[in-house]
């Protein structure tokens, strides 16, 4: 019986010895293991961008701001139209280490704002600035403006000005990659995150896993009652605007001496369609440019024509390319293209069936 169970004993340990074999050779890539992905340093990532992110104060309420770019002398801050406004004498901005705000037309210069996207610039004087320039990041560096949504469940964290007590991190991950979302009287394409942006945070950036900014805070779905005193409570649904449209509405405003950012006027509306009992959410973009208007239907990387004005096109007809480049996937990437664009130029859109242009 002893030795029986010894038997035993030794082919289980060899079952086992095989089976750890086996699977550390799936794991091998050129004959390397492939070791366990790291956890995230968010303590890292907050002091890298520690020095970049910025208090506001408009009269007695308070904002963030975040350096987009610094060459030494000034820094380059985008921040929340709702925040600061567009009166660069009433705007005082507070860096990392300092107790006082700098502020006076002296020292602060409106770039623009965007009223629609919610969006706006100062440029402050602030000699020895140590923000990092996120335009052009140092080579090998995390740090920089990302391009394109980040998947959903992605980690991240805002550092804002949480109710006006400093600037603090609130972690929390992607929940929504992409949504087209009512805030502050316009529909546009807004992230979402579970990463508390409380009264004070607009304006913060929103910084991933990796260490790249994927976006400004604008602020948090808000609780509502109903007509019978009923509370609904919402939590985490918090907004959060798309780098690539902050860094296009940028290079418009500092490309321009006017106050308002001048662009091609885009918009959108949501809405849903039901289809054999089956109920989808219809995303549309409208486009207008002196007496020529036009609707788009959104689907990744296509639109299609669903009605026009002052122009002779087909309805229905399906467009992938946007002044002469590919559609991209998201409502986001293509609304900076449109942004980019310049808006007493060409518009045009074409498809196999021609093109259409405003």
């Amino acid at each position: 019986m002893c030795i029986k169970r010894k038997n035993r004993i030794f082919a289980v340990i060899i079952s086992v010895i095989i089976a750890l074999t086996a699977s550390l050779l799936s794991a091998c890539d050129n004959g390397e293991v492939t070791p366990p992905p790291a956890e995230t340093d968010f303590s890292s990532i907050f002091a890298l961008y520690a020095d970049n992110v910025t208090e506001i104060a408009v009269g007695n309420t308070y904002g963030t701001g975040f350096v987009i770019s610094c060459d030494g002398e000034s820094a380059d801050i985008a921040t929340c139209y709702h925040v600061a406004g567009s009166d660069p004498a009433a705007v005082r901005f507070k860096f990392n280490g300092e107790n006082n705000f700098v502020g006076g037309t002296e020292n602060v210069t409106l770039l623009g704002y965007d009223v629609k996207f919610d969006v706006a610039f100062y440029r402050v004087q602030k000699p020895g600035c140590k923000a990092r320039n996120l335009l052009t990041p140092a080579e090998n560096s995390v740090e920089g403006l990302r391009s394109g949504i980040s998947p959903e469940g992605t980690k991240v964290i805002a550092m804002g000005n949480s109710m006006g007590r400093g600037i603090a991190a609130f972690d929390g991950i992607v929940s929504v990659s992409e949504e087209i979302e009512l805030f502050g009287g316009y529909y546009k394409p807004l992230l979402r995150v579970t990463a508390a942006l409380n009264g004070g945070s607009s304006g913060a950036p929103v910084i991933d896993e990796s260490g790249k900014v994927i976006g400004m805070g604008v602020g948090r779905h808000k609780s509502s009652v109903d007509g019978a005193g009923n509370v609904t409570v919402v939590t985490d649904m918090n907004y959060v605007t798309p780098a690539e449209i902050v860094l296009a509405l940028y290079k418009k405003a500092v490309s321009s001496d006017k106050a308002e950012i001048v662009r091609p006027d885009v918009s959108f509306t949501r809405g849903y369609v039901t289809e054999d009992n089956v109920t989808r959410e219809e995303v549309t973009v409208k486009l207008s440019k002196g007496d020529k208007r036009v609707e788009f239907v959104w689907s990744g990387g296509m639109v299609t024509l669903k009605s026009c004005e002052g122009l002779s096109a087909v309805t229905g007809a399906e467009y992938n390319k946007f002044n002469g480049k590919t559609l991209p996937s998201s409502v986001s990437g293509l609304t900076a293209m449109i942004i980019e664009a310049d808006s007493g130029g060409t518009l045009e859109f074409w498809g196999e069936s021609g093109s259409l242009i405003l």
